[in-house]
């Protein structure tokens, strides 16, 4: 995972998504964006990041609040799933 990433347009997270947590932008395998974002909680990051050789990596993420991750990496980290278990159980709360 790059330390620095450029992509394209306004992906700034607006500072409620940044007071909430660290925000996720998801980029695919051609590093395009996927338009898929979600805001985690500090806890998640620090431990997917904490384990990793790379302090500096987690350091500016919490700084930053953001950081872009490969859309393999979300979903093996079981974030695509995680949003569609909350979806279902919000849906089945309206009900």
């Amino acid at each position: 995972m790059p330390l620095e990433a450029w992509i394209p347009g306004d992906f700034d997270p607006c500072d409620t998504c940044k007071e909430q947590g660290i925000a996720i932008l998801e980029v695919g395998a051609d590093d395009k964006p996927t338009r898929k974002a979600w805001v985690v909680r500090e806890e998640f990051i620090k431990n997917v990041l904490d384990g990793s050789s790379n302090k500096e990596l987690l350091d500016k993420v919490l700084k930053k609040r953001m950081c872009v991750m490969p859309e393999d990496v979300t979903k093996m980290l079981g974030i695509h799933d995680m949003v569609a278990e909350n979806k279902q159980e919000a849906q089945e709360g309206e009900k």
